[in-house]
């Protein structure tokens, strides 16, 4: 499948579909008469002797740690070194966090230079490659630093996730799980038949993932800037889960603090007599068929003290005028954002996931 995803000023082409990645490289050629390939050492290792073989390849060390100023730096004087200008392009091939570091050195070197993007994980072809947010860390918090970037060519081919690691499947599950929510019932049934054991069909796999991305796309289309909130709902789950993945110091996967997001967003927005509908109990299923936490782990003493994740939701780039945002679910299908819900209502929705012998 191949669709045109107009984001304002900018449009990405979108391959999606097994063995994409054929026509998403006679695209990307081109454009582009020089290429550059980004990615991390591990997907490097996996995908390069298939794919991309001839290309200069430039690597960055594996986890959310890459997404900082001092590798944009690294990555900058590369580009120069190797001539690359503005007839060049970067391409990046890996999961979320590549997707991110690409598009964002892509954006700022000689004021922009093509992008495009090959994710190699369930979590970055259904979020972080497709609606042109790039961006990196600052110590104080995640995704401080970004702008809209959107890639020109995406290609997503589920055929990359059959080495995937199951707890890789498992973070992208968490994003996929989310879009269920917004998406509402239709696509929420599809994802509860969606077992682990599912992988090995190729047709239900690319049902499922062509549908997650789809909720995606029809939101950032139509507000590709963040500008009249519709796209703030892509963040369900993500005012908490990025809270515990800082507080975690980034050893927590993005996906498995999505999931605890989730789950405390919906105990909140019940505790706020928002919640129309509870499926409290299926999304608990869908989270644990997916070996992803439903509690906090075990952890250091203070890790995820109320300090520490009241600090981490102070520093949201939603929030507005000092007041927390949270887009809380109100049923399957449908959300609404809040701005300056009381603390203590926060607070116990957090102090929800504490193991059951730490709360009591």
């Amino acid at each position: 499948m191949q669709q045109t995803v107009n984001l304002g000023a900018a449009s990405t082409e979108l391959l999606l579909g097994a063995g994409c990645r054929h026509r998403f490289l006679e695209l990307v050629q081109q454009s582009s008469s020089n290429l550059l390939v980004m990615s991390d050492q591990r997907v490097e290792e996996a995908v390069r002797p298939r794919f991309l073989t001839d290309h200069t390849w430039l690597t960055v060390p594996s986890g959310e740690e890459s997404k900082s100023l001092e590798q944009v730096g690294r990555l900058w004087s590369e580009l120069v070194k190797r001539g690359v200008d503005r007839s060049s392009g970067l391409v990046a091939v890996g999961g979320g966090v590549v997707c991110d570091l690409a598009g964002f050195v892509a954006s700022t070197y000689l004021r922009g230079i093509a992008f495009y993007a090959l994710p190699t994980s369930l979590l970055a072809m259904v979020d972080a490659s497709v609606g042109g947010k790039v961006g990196i860390d600052l110590p104080e918090g995640k995704n401080l630093v970004g702008q809209f970037y959107p890639g020109q060519v995406v290609a997503c081919d589920p055929e990359l996730l059959s080495t995937l690691p199951h707890i890789e499947w498992s973070y992208g599950m968490a994003e996929v799980i989310k879009h269920g929510i917004l998406s509402g019932p239709d696509l929420w049934s599809q994802i509860l038949s969606f077992q682990p054991t599912s992988r090995q069909d190729p047709a239900h796999l690319d049902s499922v993932l062509s549908a997650a991305v789809q909720v995606k796309v029809d939101v950032v289309k139509d507000d590709p800037y963040e500008k009249t909130g519709l796209r703030a709902t892509l963040n369900l789950g993500h005012s908490y889960g990025h809270a515990i993945e800082w507080c975690s110091h980034f050893t927590m996967g993005h996906g498995a603090a999505v999931g605890l997001g989730l789950l405390a967003g919906l105990r909140l927005s019940r505790e706020l007599g928002i919640l129309e509908e509870d499926f409290e109990n299926e999304l608990v299923a869908l989270l644990q068929a997916w070996d992803l936490p439903t509690t906090l782990p075990p952890h250091q003493e203070g890790q995820y003290s109320w300090e520490n994740i009241s600090t981490a939701l102070g520093r949201d780039k939603k929030n507005k005028d000092g007041r927390w945002c949270f887009v809380l679910p109100k049923k399957l299908g449908r959300v609404e954002t809040v701005f300056g819900p009381p603390e203590n209502l926060v607070e116990r929705a957090f102090r929800s996931l504490q193991p059951q012998e730490v709360a009591s």
